[in-house]
């Protein structure tokens, strides 16, 4: 006679069985080919606008899929046809005409015209609109017409090639815009559901998640995923545990160590590059910093592979010169920056630099030391004392102070009021450095906060903003490279990533430069599941 089962037994046993029902069915999750991605983003859509300053990260997710913008991004940076199959220049550099494609749709059925794109840019051009600035200053200085329904043109005051970087933003239904007013457009959605003419469309909003449905037709071609199910969750350790047991298949995270990823494992991780840098600002006003041979040994005195990383966290690709290496027009040939403490040594020997038996190194009763501020964050201010400390190796003394994010970028970098800074920046969106090292972006709305000032660099950023052969702006870029790897107007530590983790099995994600993670997207009509 079998022996009777207790309840205790039963209730000890039930959460066992739990555990293992939900174990296997995240393992059946993988297992199994899908035509499903269901992908994970920390906090809620407000609005699934992209344009506006308040978007989140999950609207921004979402819009990705939903919308298209005039021309986007490949991999290595470069600018390529979006919604205008191409574009011409008039022979004075200063109109630009893109042809939009034809047979587009948004997804409640209207045609895609020209209207459409001016009236978006107009949404940017409002100063109700709550916009970021840098979009809105851009747009507000040209003019923007319709000759015709395929036809957008667009008038500059001055050449400049780089303002494609600007024609990036994702395009808006002027049938539905007209509707809201511009002050509503971070509260309002542009539809109801959203309606754009992107790879798919959302049929189902809910408080948790939102499902998107592959859009027939579109210009990229058929998604080869059906459907994507966003689910929403308060922070990135709920994300990862959502990874980690199989509920969700894919998200961005900040820190994707304790994740099961690698070879044979369920998880893959994908780095995305963001167009910024981590870097140490200098001020060239300042007489130490003024000096070339200083700015040098700075740059041989620091392990960039060090500094780009916080302990088991992976913050970055470190930093082998001023331009990003994952870029077009980057020369591999090039001379490189290196970590190499006794040429940082030699460097200031030469330069008169002379060492003490203890602190910084004097010249002419000038000692080399200078002041270094930093936002509070607790891994930036970790990045900062680990520069002081590679500094103080080869006799240089640099001062730390923190305050807070807005302190550090309104009362002393924007102001000019520092000697040295790490601070993070984001770079045109057409890789315009202009802002950053032409002498003339010393003054606002520039980002030149060093005031580093170079003829032959200021010559060169001049000639690639009216240079429309990408021939020729290569080897522009190439000279630039060149220059600013041997002037050091400042010192970039690395350059941020973005951490995508996905189901093993996904594949077609192909990696490279993003504005914003968002773009990670830009490939989804080749993603598929693996058999």
């Amino acid at each position: 006679m079998t022996p009777p089962v207790s309840r205790r037994f039963l209730l000890v046993l039930l959460p066992v069985v739990v555990a293992v029902v939900v174990t296997a069915a995240a393992f059946r999750l993988r297992q199994e080919p899908t035509d499903t991605l269901v992908e994970g983003v920390v906090g809620a859509p407000t609005a699934f606008n992209p344009l506006v300053t308040t978007a989140t990260r999950a609207d921004l997710d979402v819009a990705a899929l939903v919308y298209d913008s005039l021309v986007r991004f490949d991999p290595d940076g470069r600018l390529v046809a979006g919604l205008a199959e191409g574009w011409t220049v008039t022979d004075d550099g200063k109109t630009v005409s893109f042809r939009l494609r034809s047979g587009v749709r948004w997804h409640d059925g209207r045609p895609l015209t020209a209207a459409d794109v001016v009236a978006t840019v107009k949404v940017l051009q409002n100063p109700d609109a709550p916009v970021p600035e840098y979009l809105a200053g851009f747009w507000r200085s040209v003019q923007v017409d319709a000759p015709d329904e395929q036809t957008v043109k667009v008038t500059l005051k001055q050449p400049l090639s780089t303002f494609l970087g600007y024609a990036t933003f994702k395009v808006l239904p002027a049938h539905l815009l007209a509707q809201i007013p511009p002050k509503e457009l971070g509260s309002r959605p542009v539809g109801d559901p959203p309606v754009g003419t992107g790879p798919f469309r959302v049929v189902e909003v809910r408080p948790q998640q939102v499902t998107l449905e592959a859009s027939t037709g579109h210009f990229l071609g058929e998604p080869r995923l059906r459907r994507i199910v966003f689910q929403f969750f308060p922070d990135e350790a709920a994300l990862k545990a959502a990874l980690r047991n199989g509920r969700v298949e894919a998200g961005v995270v900040e820190d994707p160590s304790g994740l099961p990823i690698g070879e044979g494992r369920t998880l893959t991780e994908h780095r995305f590059f963001r167009t910024g840098a981590v870097m140490l600002l200098l001020n060239h006003r300042s007489p130490v910093l003024a000096d070339r041979a200083v700015r040098e040994a700075i740059v041989y005195s620091l392990d960039r592979t060090r500094l780009a990383r916080s302990g088991e966290r992976d913050l970055g690709l470190p930093a082998d010169g001023p331009i990003p290496p994952f870029v077009w027009f980057y020369r591999e040939d090039f001379r490189r920056w290196e970590s190499n403490p006794d040429r940082a040594r030699q460097v200031l020997e030469e330069a008169g630099w002379k060492a003490r038996p203890a602190g910084p190194r004097e010249k002419d009763g000038v000692k080399l030391s200078f002041s270094l501020i930093t936002n509070d964050d607790p891994v930036r201010v970790a990045i900062a004392e680990e520069v002081v400390r590679q500094l103080r190796r080869v006799g240089i003394e640099a001062r730390l102070s923190a305050a807070g994010f807005s302190g550090v970028v309104n009362d002393f970098v924007a102001q000019h009021k520092f000697e040295a800074a790490l601070v993070g920046l984001e770079f045109n969106p057409a890789f315009d450095f202009y802002s950053l090292w032409h002498s003339a972006a010393a003054r606002p709305p520039g980002l030149n906060f060093g005031e580093y000032a170079n003829r032959q660099v200021d010559d060169l950023l001049a000639r690639i903003r009216t240079t429309w052969d990408p021939a020729q702006q290569a080897q522009l870029y190439a000279e630039l490279q060149a220059v600013l790897t041997q002037e050091v107007p400042a010192v970039p530590l690395y350059f941020p990533v973005v951490h995508y983790v996905t189901d093993s099995r996904l594949t077609g994600i192909r990696t490279g430069v993003v504005l914003d993670a968002a773009d990670r997207f830009r490939d989804i009509t080749r993603w598929e599941f693996s058999r």
